[in-house]
C-alpha cells in the first residue's frame, strides 16, 4: 500500500497501524498528490491511503490521476474534513473505493482490505 500524507506524523501512525495488522505492506509514502500520482505510476499499489488536504497536488485533483495511471488500485480517501456526506460522495464520485474520516483511522485496515477485494 501507499500512503499518502503531508504530515509525517500521520503517515507514522498509518505506518504502524498497518504494518502492525498484518493484511498489509507499505511499499512506499508520498506527501503531495503528485508524488502520490508519480509513485502510483511507478509501484502499482494494490491500495492508496490518500489524505485530501495537501499542498502542491491536493487528493481530490490527485484521485482521477491515480485512477488513470493504476487502474486496479483500490483508492480510500482518509481525511479531517469529517463526516460530512458531501466529502464521501465526491471521493465516491471521483473514484474512491471508499472514503474515512481521520477520527476512524484505527478501523481503517479493515475498510482498505474490503476495498481491495471489489
Amino acid at each position: 500500500m501507499l500512503l499518502v500524507d503531508d504530515d509525517e506524523d500521520i503517515r507514522f501512525l498509518e505506518r504502524n497501524l498497518f504494518e502492525h495488522d498484518g493484511r498489509f505492506d507499505v511499499v512506499g509514502e508520498a506527501r503531495d498528490g503528485a508524488e502520490a500520482v508519480q509513485l502510483s505510476r511507478t509501484l502499482r499499489p494494490e491500495a492508496v491511503l490518500l489524505d485530501v488536504l495537501m499542498p502542491q497536488m491536493d487528493g481530490w485533483e490527485a484521485l482521477p490521476l491515480i485512477r488513470r495511471v493504476s487502474p486496479d488500485t483500490a483508492v480510500v480517501v482518509v481525511s479531517a474534513l469529517g463526516t460530512n456526506s458531501k466529502f464521501n460522495d465526491r471521493a465516491l464520485w471521483l473514484g474512491a473505493s471508499a472514503y474515512i474520516p481521520k477520527t476512524d483511522l484505527a478501523g481503517s485496515p479493515d475498510l482498505v482490505a474490503a476495498a481491495c477485494k471489489k
